[in-house]
């Protein structure tokens, strides 16, 4: 009597499980760390601790280390929150002078100075977002201190100009689809600094592959 074929039924079901939970893992984590991200920019002030937390989370999971993302980002978010605060007014304060530049730009009548104030406010904001860019993914990885990634920023900025470019047109696409359609807020936190972290890291390792 020929014996029946072993039934392969129960380990496809368990691997859909296993699919399923790694998926429903995933989701968490994409979403989980974009929502803390925007909470924790909600006081403002706050905004450079939280976009930090979110930076290094980032990195930790593109080195393969995945600890619980609610506990990282609250022991992230906590650290040097005073020096983080100071960042963070300074940034805001920059945002401010670059908008009322651009503003008073395009409300004077005289048509030369409308348009050098107007592209001195473009200027300036290229120039934020592009030292941001750089900067976070940089002090996610190496940490130091402000001048040490100041010094790293204006390296990879020179060494791999490109690298900045697509950074800032990156981050300028993410800006305008959330405009769009804000409902991708929900996972543009986790988009954006996975891009950027990427970004620098290629850039990090073609520097160090020329200077050798």
């Amino acid at each position: 009597m020929a014996e029946a074929a072993p039934s392969t039924a129960a380990p496809e079901s368990a691997g859909g499980v296993l699919r399923l939970h790694a998926l429903l893992e995933r989701i968490w984590e994409v979403v989980g760390i974009s929502v803390l991200w925007l909470l924790g920019c909600l006081p403002v002030i706050t905004a450079a601790t939280s976009t930090m937390a979110l930076f290094r989370l980032v990195n930790q999971r593109r080195k393969g280390d995945y600890r619980p993302v609610t506990r990282e980002f609250w022991h992230e978010f906590k650290r040097a929150p005073v020096a983080r605060a100071g960042v963070s007014a300074v940034v805001l304060l920059a945002v401010f002078g670059v908008a009322q530049t651009f503003v008073a730009g395009m409300v004077l009548t005289d048509p030369t100075r409308s348009t050098v104030l107007q592209a001195a406010g473009l200027t300036g904001a290229v120039a934020l977002i592009g030292a941001a860019a750089a900067a976070l993914p940089l002090q996610a990885e190496f940490g130091g201190s402000l001048l040490v990634t100041l010094r790293r920023t204006v390296a990879v900025a020179f060494g791999r100009p490109g690298t900045t470019v697509v950074a800032v047109f990156l981050t300028a696409a993410i800006i305008v689809a959330v405009v769009m359609v804000p409902p991708l807020l929900l996972i543009a936190g986790w988009v954006w600094a996975s891009l950027l972290t990427a970004l620098s890291r290629s850039a990090v390792n073609r520097l160090r592959g020329v200077t050798r």
